[in-house]
């Protein structure tokens, strides 16, 4: 990431396996390119490590630990930019995939302060849980999208009904979360 951000290609070159052009990718956005470290995890001889940024996109890379000190050490990566999908339930499944990985900005950007407290009010070992989703609904102004793990318990996202708020942008559109055990 150092050598990435010091635009120290060369190193970077060292780094990184030649085949992968993640960096250089990334580069050609007009992406907040300071990540912070997450967590790494590994097995079977390689780790994956992430990384988010101010405005939650994230940056995954796959080492491949014999050559962890040496050249070529990653191999692979993944960039996941923040989107705000104009469908509900692609908008609502990018925000549940933000919590379970404990991406807060991301999350942020995606639901009201309201709703962000409702969502960080379920305990947190419900993120590691098998979300799926079940349904959705409308009702007086509002839809509601609802995801189900295997214990039976829901998570449902609320938002507003296309027009019901006038001039609502794309961030923040999940106004409120439910959380039924």
């Amino acid at each position: 990431m150092t050598a990435w951000l010091a635009g120290d290609n060369a190193r970077l070159d060292q780094l990184r396996d030649p085949a992968n052009m993640l960096f250089h990718s990334i580069g050609l956005g007009d992406y907040d390119r300071h990540y912070t470290f997450q967590w790494c995890q590994g097995a079977a001889g390689s780790s994956y490590c992430m990384f988010y940024n101010a405005v939650g996109d994230e940056l995954r890379l796959h080492l491949l630990n014999p050559r962890l000190g040496g050249p070529h050490a990653i191999i692979d990566g993944e960039f996941h930019p923040l989107t705000f999908p104009p469908d509900m339930q692609a908008y609502a499944q990018e925000c549940l995939d933000g919590w379970k990985a404990g991406n807060t900005t991301r999350v942020g950007y995606l639901t009201t302060a309201d709703a962000l407290a409702h969502l960080n009010a379920i305990a947190t070992g419900h993120r590691s849980d098998d979300w799926t989703f079940q349904d959705a609904q409308g009702a007086a102004g509002s839809s509601y999208l609802t995801w189900r793990n295997g214990s039976g318990d829901r998570i449902v996202f609320r938002f507003h009904n296309p027009g019901v708020v006038p001039g609502e942008g794309p961030q923040h559109r999940i106004v409120d979360v439910l959380w039924n055990p």
